[in-house]
């Protein structure tokens, strides 16, 4: 079976690319025959910075060119602050059974319409955790797709002043 088609996206105000070594390593991650719950996003934050509360997001969805469609969002749990200002988020625990769920339902519509398209992508929405520090607010996102992969970037140093995006207090 051909895998899923899919795109890991950011949603910090639709800005970034996804970088090309960052492609290489995520073209080899196919999300219907893993473990969606051990994937991590990490997000690294200027000072003053901070993902929001209920911030970061994953989505998993498929549609079938008949326009039948499977979506979920799940919100990520905080792992652990890491060192420095790096936040790291999972699936919460209490959601892996619906995660499961989404996926088998998405492996059932591809078996159905094997031209059935999906996206997993990942969002972290910045809150300014303080008074606003000077110069850049920068915004690093990584995804590692299993505990054994390294954390590849998908958005990676966005200035969130230079692109405009606006930063609410947490």
């Amino acid at each position: 079976m051909r895998q899923l088609t899919w795109v890991a996206a950011i949603g910090l105000a639709g800005c970034g690319q996804v970088p090309v070594m960052s492609m290489v390593e995520l073209a080899r991650f196919d999300p219907l025959s893993s473990d969606l719950a051990a994937v991590t996003v990490a997000v690294d934050v200027s000072d003053g910075l901070r993902v929001a509360p209920e911030g970061a997001v994953m989505l998993l969805r498929a549609a079938a060119p008949d326009g039948r469609a499977v979506s979920e969002e799940f919100i990520l749990d905080e792992r652990r602050a890491a060192e420095g200002a790096r936040w790291l988020f999972g699936v919460a625990e209490e959601d892996a059974a619906l995660l499961e769920d989404t996926r088998q339902a998405i492996l059932a519509l591809k078996a159905e319409d094997p031209d059935t398209a999906g996206q997993l992508s990942v969002s972290a929405a910045p809150c300014m955790a303080g008074a606003r520090a000077e110069g850049p607010q920068i915004v690093d996102v990584f995804i590692q797709v299993a505990p054994d992969r390294p954390f590849v970037p998908v958005a990676p140093r966005l200035d969130l002043i230079a692109e405009g995006v606006p930063v609410p207090a947490c």
